[in-house]
């Protein structure tokens, strides 16, 4: 796991270069603290710098450090963030004769780059990776991102220039230190507003992109400017399948061959493990594998509304894994805030970035990776809005007729009791937004999004934010059973934008690299074909739970699903008060399009109530100090 970034351009390498080069390595040598290097070639008109901040994980000798290039001719140059967890077979079928002279997954991959294409190369390939490949003999430049996006990519470019990042920030301060401006991108702020991240095709500010999972970007440095990069897919997208039902063996086969290659390593591994079906399972399974005690960590709160730490310990004991449990509270997030801004430069709407980087940097002291149980929940009908969507469309189909009135009488009403000063209008507005749904996608919305429409300056703006979302999402599961379409939407969207962002993020800031089981191909080849019917019995995850059967007693995993939220409504009232209350008075809002009075009655009724969810007030608290932070 590091930190990877480039820098092409056409005008001669001045003192802005140097400056580059020591920002970059100094933002993000949180990913990579081992190692810090780069590589400059000037070829033809362009100038090529590669830069890299190393975390040693497989191969710790210096040998392994990057950049790093292609055997005696040299004419392939990488820069590489992430793990090949199969690099022994890439090595077979590639480049079999060649000799290598490190033990490194980075050189396997290099080398076969330079023997066979990259889509050859990746479609073979497991992996997370995101990499930056220059071909001094072609004249070209590929940046590429692993079939799900665990690894971050950003870019930016113009005329004269190529700029790519692991971070955000670090391509942010690029566009200004080369002379640019940073502007807002207002529709993608709506996208926050009603989604809680940013699309992979949406950024806080114009002019900066990231890659999408799966793909391959290309620029060629021949011509006298550079052109928008080429943007093709390695690999399709996933989506589901009306196959063959999965067997529950084959699943518990392909999850251990994937822990299996996931636990090399030439440090310290361990385990997230929360209590919870995904990963119970997965250390259980991690467990079998290891000789002696795994190590395993777990995260609790003071309150008790969010805290599972207990049935976390019942499974460490159950299944003989070294535990070591942490308690948060409202002191820890104070302390943790200034991280957690700094982590996410683009803000991510999720309070549980709080307790991930908590547990993040508390699992680094004993160990440099740790396995996750990212995925099942999309993979498998993990989310309570799966089944709850088939309860709200048998009524849709049962009597649209009635649902109408009944939907017209109940909007009614909450319009009413909204307005009583006692109740707070923002619990009540999901549902409001449910009861004006008019498809699928509405109802998809009324469930995962936030539907404080009253906060926006230009409704109508908003609306149409909303339309182009909804329009890119009908795209997906056209053959499909409902809940199988939201799953390819969740796996497309809310896994990549939200949930292995807040993961990446939070564990790099401490340098601790995670992986994802769960995610492996042949793992997610499987879930095609998991049964919709299961939510019809209201099983979710049944699949997992039978597994776990082999493993576990049941009633350590047969309970309600709690997720892994944050009380950061209860931390906005007492510890944090004073840096919120300072941004929700100060902040220009009307200049991100959002109205100053709704923040303020936001505040007001968090301020004076009991209820520890305060969500969309953390989104706005969030977005105002990113933009205060990188303008």
């Amino acid at each position: 796991m590091c930190g990877i970034a480039g820098f092409l351009h056409k005008d001669s390498c001045n003192e802005t270069c140097a400056v580059i080069e020591e920002m970059v390595h100094e933002s993000q040598s949180c990913r990579g603290p081992e190692s810090s290097k780069s590589w400059t070639e000037i070829n033809g008109s362009t100038t090529i710098h590669l830069y890299h901040q190393r975390l040693r994980i497989q191969d710790l000798s210096p040998n392994a450090d990057q950049p790093m290039h292609s055997g005696q001719s040299a004419t392939h140059h990488i820069v590489f963030n992430g793990e090949i967890y199969n690099k022994d077979f890439v090595r077979e079928t590639f480049i079999s004769h060649q000799k290598l002279i490190t033990n490194s997954d980075t050189e396997v991959l290099l080398q076969a780059l330079s023997a066979a294409t990259t889509k050859e190369v990746l479609s073979l390939t497991r992996g997370m990776f995101a990499f930056g490949l220059v071909n001094s003999d072609k004249k070209e430049i590929e940046i590429v991102r692993d079939r799900f996006g665990e690894k971050p990519l950003h870019y930016t470019f113009s005329k004269k220039y190529v700029f790519f990042s692991s971070q955000f920030d670090t391509v942010c301060m690029a566009i200004k230190l080369l002379g640019n401006t940073l502007e807002i991108n207002q529709d993608s702020i709506y996208e926050y507003l009603a989604l809680g991240y940013f699309p992979t095709r949406s950024s806080l500010f114009k002019g900066i992109y990231k890659l999408p999972p799966s793909s391959i970007a290309k620029w060629n440095f021949q011509s006298q400017e550079f052109d928008s990069p080429s943007i093709q897919l390695w690999d399709e997208p996933w989506k589901a399948s009306n196959g063959k039902k999965m067997e529950f063996f084959s699943l518990d086969d392909a999850l251990s061959s994937a822990i299996s290659e996931q636990l090399i390593g030439d440090v310290p591994i361990g385990v997230f493990l929360s209590g919870g079906c995904d990963s119970t399972l997965v250390s259980a399974i991690a467990q079998k594998i290891n000789s002696t005690p795994i190590h395993s960590f777990s995260l609790g709160f003071t309150n008790q509304d969010f805290d599972e730490s207990k049935y976390a310990l019942q499974a460490s004991k159950e299944l003989g894994t070294s535990h070591h449990a942490f308690k948060m509270d409202e002191i820890d997030a104070l302390e943790i805030l200034p991280q957690v801004l700094k982590s996410f430069p683009e803000p991510l709407g999720d309070p549980s970035v709080f307790p991930s980087l908590f547990i993040s940097k508390e699992a680094r002291k004993f160990v440099t990776v740790v396995l996750t149980g990212d995925g099942a929940d999309e993979f498998f009908f993990g989310y309570g809005r799966y089944s709850r969507f088939q309860q709200l469309e048998k009524l849709a189909v049962q009597n649209e007729g009635y649902r109408t009135l009944f939907q017209i009488v109940v909007a009614s009403v909450l319009r009413f009791v909204a307005r009583i000063p006692f109740i707070k209008s923002s619990k009540l507005s999901r549902l409001r937004s449910y009861l004006d749904s008019k498809d699928e996608l509405d109802n998809y919305l009324a469930l995962i999004g936030f539907a404080h429409i009253n906060s926006v300056e230009d409704y109508a703006a908003f609306i149409d934010v909303v339309a182009k979302i909804k329009t890119e999402w009908s795209e997906f599961g056209v053959s499909q059973s409902s809940t199988n379409k939201l799953r390819e939407i969740d796996i497309s969207s809310y896994l990549v934008d939200d949930i292995l962002v807040k993961v990446d993020r939070a564990s790099m800031a401490f340098s601790l690299e995670t992986r994802a089981p769960f995610l492996d191909i042949r793992v997610s080849e499987l879930a095609k074909t998991a049964d919709d019917d299961w939510l019809k019995k209201k099983e979710q995850k049944h699949v997992i739970k039978v597994i776990l059967e082999k493993y576990v007693r049941r009633e350590i995993y047969t309970r309600p699903k709690m997720g892994f939220g944050a009380p950061i409504g209860d931390w906005l009232r007492t510890s944090m008060r004073n840096w919120a209350q300072k941004i929700v008075f100060e902040f220009e809002w009307k200049s991100v399009g959002i109205r100053r009075d709704f923040v303020l009655d936001l505040w007001h009724e968090n301020q004076n109530s009991s209820d520890p969810s305060a969500t969309y007030l953390w989104m706005l608290l969030a977005l105002a100090s990113s933009i205060q932070r990188l303008k």
